[in-house]
């Protein structure tokens, strides 16, 4: 048996215990797409991609990953140029964050919105036109696909931030996932 296959075994059998199966994706195609964005330079293809949908699997993932010595690089929409999300080492798990895509809150009278990471702007922006509501950051250059959270992580600029600066300025607190898997609660 190859070496890397009996390390990454353990692993991806633990995953499968936390998301599921279907939530754990190990076909060398699937592997080699989102192991990919819109750049051109040479990376590495993750060992599994990994689909969470809430805070506790996601953590419960990355804590397993960081036990076993594997990277962690997170995904949102995959339309980042940057090579941001693109896993750089071998033994990298990709962790595509779509699945936690939900609004949790429209605060009309505080004038906020809590949405998870993998939320598109899309999304946002049809849920805050319903209320006639926008944010002051339009979202990123890479498009209505891209994610809140990818925005975060590219420190993104786009149609606003002339006025109102990057998209991290508008951002009052994040609920992190630590590279050990504990989770910290920042600002508001």
């Amino acid at each position: 048996m190859n070496q890397a296959i009996s390390e990454t075994r353990p692993l991806i059998e633990g995953i499968h215990n936390i998301v599921g199966a279907d939530y754990c994706l190990t076909d060398e195609r699937d592997r080699d797409f989102y192991s990919t964005d819109l750049s051109f330079r040479e990376r590495e293809i993750a060992e599994a991609v990994v689909q969470p949908q809430s805070t506790d699997e996601l953590a419960s993932v990355v804590s397993l990953a960081h036990q076993a010595g594997f990277n962690v690089v997170p995904r949102g929409g995959g339309m980042s140029y940057t090579s941001g999300y693109t896993p750089a080492k071998e033994r990298t798990i990709l962790i595509d964050m779509r699945r936690m895509n939900h609004i949790l809150e429209i605060n009309e009278e505080d004038m906020y919105v809590t949405v998870e990471c993998g939320c598109t702007w899309k999304e946002l922006y049809e849920a805050l036109s319903e209320k006639g509501l926008r944010t002051p950051y339009f979202g990123p250059l890479s498009g209505k696909y891209a994610t809140i959270g990818g925005a975060l992580s590219q420190n993104s600029l786009f149609m606003g931030s002339g006025v109102h600066h990057t998209v991290a300025e508008s951002a009052l607190g994040l609920r992190v996932v630590l590279a050990n898997g504990d989770v910290l609660q920042t600002g508001s």
